[in-house]
């Protein structure tokens, strides 16, 4: 057989690591017809030799694809390396690489091609929405500790055992307040943060203002903790999007599009404000999705929440936009829009 076997370069975008490197190979030697697989993350290629009888060059690259990566075709030699280390620019990126790395095996377990049982997920960085941690459950097998920190002012609030995410008193103290800097009751939501860093001997920071939108719930545990519990955190405040309505501006939550767009974004998904209205990327669409069926469903939802003259555009994209930390935030709204 191996004299009839044929081979394919294919361009695999985000393959960095060695652990991504290997589950890319076992995936792609899972499938029919599929001798042998090699990667290069230098080059960010694969070479895969396959038996042209039982399966086509076409199907490799939608192969790569279900592991999380974009993927195609590129017949011939493989690429020169460049001089001067421009080769190694994607590593530079590490949070990215974490990212693909993580979304690759959670497919690949989703899949049932990889068979692995972590004592723990953990998720930090973003806002967990309730779709997403069931999406984790069942991937993982496990449900993830959702930990609350910032860059300014490292952990604020973690999980116990029984999933309540309490503050780190003995370390900072926070203060959900309103717009006006007002203190707000237990169990409402403030417009923003301010926290005071305990531990800080180089750089003290007392009442740092952060624009994470969150709510306390008071104290209590089966666990057995005194601190304070952490009952939600619903974003920044820059999250929120302000567009026009009948009677003015009105406010969009991020989870307006998390309800919407969490299951139908197969790799991620961002709303970014434009002047003419929003723009909504999908890195990769479920297979009972529709470009026009998404923009109707969001052109629905703003219209139930009061929101005129705003357009909607659907586009695909490979991936979706980071910023230079690494970070793909899901809603980005016009700069000085208040």
């Amino acid at each position: 057989m191996t004299a009839h076997l044929k081979r394919t370069v294919v361009e695999v975008r985000g393959l960095h690591w060695a652990t991504s490197k290997a589950i890319v190979e076992h995936v792609l030697l899972q499938r029919p017809g599929v001798a042998s697989v090699g990667e290069d993350p230098v080059a960010q290629t694969a070479t895969v030799s396959f038996d042209p009888s039982v399966t086509s060059v076409e199907q490799i690259p939608g192969w790569v694809r279900d592991c999380g990566y974009h993927c195609r075709v590129r017949i011939g030699p493989r690429p020169r390396l460049l001089p001067g280390g421009r080769n190694r620019a994607h590593f530079r990126d590490g949070a990215r690489a974490a990212w693909i790395f993580f979304d690759c095996a959670y497919r690949a377990l989703k899949a049932r091609t990889l068979h692995i049982s972590p004592q723990a997920v953990i998720s930090a960085s973003e806002v967990l929405s309730p779709h997403t941690a069931l999406e984790l459950e069942d991937a993982w097998g496990s449900a993830p500790f959702d930990v609350y920190a910032a860059t300014e002012t490292a952990g604020i609030a973690s999980p116990c055992i029984y999933r309540n995410r309490h503050v780190y008193e003995d370390l900072l103290i926070i203060e959900p307040v309103d717009r006006a800097g007002n203190p707000v009751p237990e169990g409402t939501t403030g417009a923003k943060l301010l926290v005071t860093v305990l531990f800080s001997r180089t750089l003290p920071l007392i009442r740092y203002e952060m624009s994470d939108t969150v709510r306390l719930a008071g104290r209590g545990c089966p666990c057995g903790r005194a601190f304070t519990r952490l009952a939600d955190i619903e974003g920044r405040t820059e999250d929120v999007l302000h567009l026009p309505g009948k009677e003015g501006w009105i406010s969009i939550h991020p989870i307006v599009f998390h309800h919407l767009l969490d299951q139908v974004g197969v790799a991620g998904w961002q709303v970014i404000q434009e002047p003419f209205g929003l723009r909504v990327l999908l890195a990769g669409i479920s297979p009972h999705a529709s470009t026009e069926g998404i923009r109707a469903a969001v052109r629905q939802a703003l219209t139930a929440a009061g929101v005129v003259q705003t357009g909607v555009d659907v586009q695909l994209v490979d991936h979706v936009e980071r910023t230079a930390l690494g970070k793909a935030p899901f809603v980005r709204g016009l700069p000085g829009r208040v």
